[in-house]
């Protein structure tokens, strides 16, 4: 998920933010409610059957990791790191050289 690399990256990160976009329906929304948001709603016009599964289910579990960040960015930022989690952040040797 985009938004583990984001968090386990070690930069900040705002997870207060809302959009201010007074035509989007997700207006005044923060990214933790966005995701809880995603997994209640309906399908909208025109939206593949696969996106909207992807948001349905993948909505709260971003929703539940932004939350658990906010409370101990710490902890969240160490178990994101872990072995099984940490393929994008070790150095791979090139095959090419």
């Amino acid at each position: 998920m985009i938004v583990q690399l984001i968090i386990a990256s070690g930069r900040d990160v705002d997870t207060q933010i809302k959009i201010t976009d007074n035509a989007d329906p997700l207006n005044g929304m923060t990214p933790a409610e966005i995701g809880r948001f995603q997994g209640t709603r309906d399908t909208e016009d025109g939206e593949f059957d696969e996106d909207y599964i992807r948001k349905k289910e993948n909505g709260p579990a971003i929703a539940d990791l932004i939350d658990s960040f906010d409370a101990d960015p710490v902890t969240t930022r160490q178990q994101l790191r872990k072995p099984h989690n940490s393929r994008f952040f070790h150095r791979r040797p090139c095959v090419w050289c």
